[in-house]
């Protein structure tokens, strides 16, 4: 189920430079799961340069796996504004990077989290993120309108 609503933030990185991945439509709710799956080149962005979901919301402390479909080259998962994580970059068909989520400091952004593949972000878009709900206020009322795409 996919959330039009999506705090300000998250809209503005994906969205950056006019650049959103084509698989964007807002947030796609996963919140329940202890764990939940992110496709890493899957089919968008004129390629297989997309994660898929791009954008989603959680509950504090689920673990997110991304998961390598082996399409579009070698990707790689890499946190940017305030998040610091990185996978390693390959083409590994099936290679999975996991990392729980939470609330928690040292993020500024409480449950704001955004990353790219540092291979075809520049090129493709190739950029997603993580939403640990409801965080830090930034999380709009369900009345709001969502701001356009």
């Amino acid at each position: 189920m996919t959330d039009q609503k999506v705090p300000e933030r998250v809209h503005d990185y994906l969205n950056e430079n006019h650049r959103a991945p084509e698989n964007y439509t807002g947030l796609t709710n996963m919140t329940g799961r202890a764990e939940v799956e992110v496709l890493v080149g899957a089919d968008g962005n004129r390629g297989h340069y997309a994660f898929d979901p791009a954008a989603v919301l959680i509950d504090d402390g689920t673990t997110v796996t991304w998961r390598w479909t082996g399409d579009g080259g070698a990707h790689q998962v890499q946190g940017t504004l305030d998040a610091s994580f990185e996978s390693r970059l390959t083409a590994e068909k099936g290679h999975t990077f996991s990392r729980e989520f939470t609330l928690e400091p040292p993020n500024e952004d409480g449950g704001l989290y955004a990353y790219e593949c540092s291979q075809h972000d520049e090129s493709k878009g190739e950029r997603g993120a993580i939403v640990v709900g409801p965080c830090c206020g930034q999380y709009p009322d369900p009345t709001d309108e969502v701001p356009g795409n």
